[in-house]
């Protein structure tokens, strides 16, 4: 799972425009514009100096597997559609975050970002009737493979288009001690 120590990039989307905002805007500013912490999520990019407004929204990691973002003709909040990797070892923790409007000559030099996790995180751990042996595999079964998820949520990412059900599985081979608590996966080995 990626924490704000961890994160390396982002899509950045940015729109520039008067007055309120319309889901008929486009974004015209930035469109999956790459930052990143090895540049210290600087860009090229200024703010025009005029009291237009901003409004950016963002996904992390940018162009990871699975990801396709909405096109620069799309109109309104941008969605990202993402098809999970068959792989567990493929699945990445996928961030999501966005701001309010901001007034362009009144923008502070750095524009924060807040990100929320987009995908649920499953790890396992042994129980208290799990006897001393060996785990050679687990699965997640009947879950969704592949939606789309809106860059415009309110309290938490929102996901549509639910569709593809199927399964994923680890091959593990690991032994078990029959001990309450016990990790059974790595964290390499996260379903998301």
């Amino acid at each position: 799972p990626v924490t704000a120590l961890t994160i390396r990039d982002a899509g950045i989307f940015a729109f520039n425009f008067q007055g309120e905002w319309s889901e008929f805007l486009k974004p015209d500013f930035m469109h999956n514009f790459r930052v990143a912490k090895d540049t210290e999520w600087k860009t090229d990019r200024n703010f025009p100096g005029n009291s237009s407004k901003m409004r950016f929204y963002a996904y992390s990691p940018y162009n990871c597997e699975g990801v396709s973002v909405s096109p620069k003709e799309y109109s309104g909040a941008p969605a990202i559609i993402y098809t999970v990797p068959s792989s567990v070892y493929s699945q990445q923790d996928l961030l999501v975050g966005k701001t309010q409007d901001i007034v362009c000559s009144t923008a502070p030099k750095q524009i924060e970002l807040n990100f929320n996790h987009a995908l649920t995180a499953v790890k396992f751990v042994t129980g208290s009737d799990l006897a001393k042996g060996q785990i050679k595999s687990l699965m997640i079964s009947g879950v969704y493979t592949k939606g789309k998820c809106s860059l415009d949520y309110s309290s938490a990412p929102q996901w549509s288009d639910l569709s593809l059900k199927g399964d994923f599985s680890l091959m593990l081979n690991r032994p078990s001690i029959g001990t309450s608590g016990e990790m059974i996966t790595s964290e390499e080995q996260t379903f998301m």
